[in-house]
């Protein structure tokens, strides 16, 4: 696999020089564009002096002049603006592998206090876990990834067939950067996808097949009125009197509608093209994992229709903002009764391809969530996917680290279990790294279920469900303490245990909201009692007497020690 760090300087550098050049084109192209502006109009003026045949042709060569300046300087800005994107892609890449993060999105909008291990392990968040590998660009690609990261698989072939596409993704840095390219040029927000899917289940404003052709009448009728009244075979005000009175009664039923559908569909043109274009990028790519070729195949990609479908969508979307042109708008509906059309070509295209647009939605979030894991792996190709245990249960982990952390700054350490009613106990002072290393655990865990590869030299384990209480908080407005809200959650994993759920245990100091007796006991009876319920963890603690249950259940304890050393102090 190619280096990161080289690879993404390069195109950094490539990028900057080549912005630079067309930055200056575009400045170049904004003066000779006024230049030509004001010299036509003089020009055209003392053309009319000779004849209007010359002022004609004149007018007819500088339009076509001025229209192309036009034309190459759009274009212009549109580059620009790509290699400014790929310019920023790059250089936050370079930024990431140094430790910087903070630029990324935070996925915020996902936390959920339910969840635990969310919390405990700063899946979301400033600095979170999600941060840092989120290079989605589509709103449902970061809510996957987000799904991924909050719900565990722990399908083992699932888990199997992601890594093998995040592997083969990893290896197509240049396709990755085209497809954060292409996300990119337009801003998505939730809503959009909410107006979407809601326009997709509503029912067709009108039923009736045969209305279209209601339609086309009276669009012959207006125009032979036109002509009509042209020739001067009928009276101008029977046509006027027409297209005043007809478009009112046939529009005006629909109008609410319309404006409604308007509102979910008319403004998302780009991002009807967006996602074209990102079904596009994907038709032209050939995969070989199962994962990524299946995606492609059962969603009717291979065929390159789908993209062409979407694109067809945004041509009808950009039709109907027609209607945002007050003069347009009018004269369209007038003569042609132009919303009615746009509604019902829009009611066709759903018609056809709704279930299409649902599945077609889901793998662009696939594939924009698995491009993330996938930049995950290419910026860290120390990293080891890890192995699968046939085991019933096992974790073996060595010189694993918590990728969060810094190369530079990272601790890294090793760790078995193996078997069921087995547990680790860690014992150590203040800022030893205990419940670092918890965290650095689960977040291992959650990055292995995900299909990703782990900070680690080999990771091996069960896929298992993981349980965590290591930040409890009490709750004011639900009039919590501290401690009852730790009981409630101690609650919340017995329960699940005596339903028969399998859990991986992660716990911080036990019953922090008590005094030391009674912590001690309770923590005493609550790991024994974890261990009649066949589970299996690592627990944090300063109370060196929970280590002396190793003596109690010297088969199903076994203890760890983190000391603390200071250099240069």
């Amino acid at each position: 696999m190619i280096p990161p760090l080289p690879f993404y300087q390069k195109r950094l550098d490539r990028f900057s020089e080549e912005l630079t050049k067309t930055s200056h084109l575009v400045e170049r192209y904004s003066v000779i564009r006024i230049f030509v502006f004001i010299a036509g109009l003089i020009l055209l003026y003392f053309s009319t002096t000779f004849s209007l045949n010359i002022a004609l042709v004149y007018f007819i060569c500088f339009a076509t002049v001025f229209g192309s300046i036009v034309y190459h300087h759009s274009n212009l800005h549109k580059l620009k603006k790509n290699l400014t994107i790929l310019k920023d892609i790059n250089k936050n890449e370079i930024a990431a592998i140094n430790g910087e993060f903070g630029h990324f999105n935070k996925g915020e909008e996902f936390i959920n206090n339910a969840n635990h291990y969310a919390d405990d392990l700063d899946i979301f968040g400033t600095g979170s876990l999600f941060q840092y590998l989120d290079r989605t660009t589509t709103i449902s690609g970061k809510e996957k990834l987000a799904h991924w990261l909050a719900n565990q698989e722990l399908n083992t072939a699932q888990i199997l067939l992601k890594q093998e596409a995040v592997k083969e993704l990893a290896e197509k840095p240049e396709w990755r950067q085209n497809l954060q390219l292409i996300g990119k040029n337009t801003d998505e927000k939730k809503q959009d996808v909410l107006d979407i899917l809601k326009w997709l289940k509503e029912e067709p404003l009108i039923k009736n097949r045969k209305f279209k052709y209601f339609i086309i009448l009276v669009n012959l009728i207006t125009f032979t009125l036109l002509t009509l009244s042209i020739l001067d075979i009928i009276p101008s005000v029977i046509f006027i009197f027409h297209i005043i009175i007809t478009p009112f009664l046939i529009i005006g039923p629909f109008v609410k509608r319309i404006n409604l559908i308007h509102a979910q569909l008319g403004k998302k043109t780009d991002l009807f093209l967006k996602y074209s274009t990102i079904i596009k990028l994907i038709e032209g790519e050939s995969f070989t994992s199962n994962y990524l070729f299946n995606l492609k195949k059962n969603s009717a990609f291979i065929d390159n229709n789908a993209s062409r479908i979407i694109k067809n969508l945004s041509k009808i979307s950009s039709a109907f903002n027609q209607r945002l042109n007050m003069i347009a708008g009018l004269l369209l509906n007038i003569f042609l009764l132009w919303d009615l059309i746009q509604t019902m070509r829009l009611e066709t295209w759903k018609k056809r391809h709704k279930e299409q647009l649902v599945k077609w939605f889901d793998v662009i979030a696939e594939f924009d969530a698995l491009s993330s894991l996938a930049c995950f792996a290419f910026n860290n190709p120390a990293y080891q996917l890890p192995k699968i245990s046939e085991q019933k249960f096992l974790i073996q982990a060595e010189e694993m680290g918590h990728p969060l952390i810094h190369q530079k700054n990272r601790i890294n350490n090793s760790i078995a279990i193996s078997g069921q009613q087995q547990f680790v106990i860690i014992t150590g002072a203040n800022m030893a790294g205990k419940s670092t290393f918890l965290r650095t655990l689960g977040v291992n865990m959650i990055l292995a279920s995900t299909g990703a590869p782990v900070c680690a030299q080999a990771f091996e384990w069960s896929p298992i469900q993981i349980f965590t209480s290591i930040r409890t908080k009490d709750s004011l407005y639900k009039n919590e303490s501290y401690f009852f809200a730790e009981l409630k959650q101690l609650k919340v994993l017995i329960d699940q245990l005596q339903s028969g759920k399998r859990l991986f245990i992660i716990l911080d100091e036990i019953l922090k909201g008590t005094n030391s007796k009674d912590k001690q006991t309770g923590s005493m009876h609550l790991i024994e009692q974890l261990i009649r319920l066949k589970a299996s963890g690592i627990i944090a603690t300063h109370d060196l007497a929970l280590g002396d249950l190793v003596k109690t259940y010297p088969n199903n304890i076994s203890n760890m020690r983190f000391e603390v050393e200071f250099n240069n102090d």
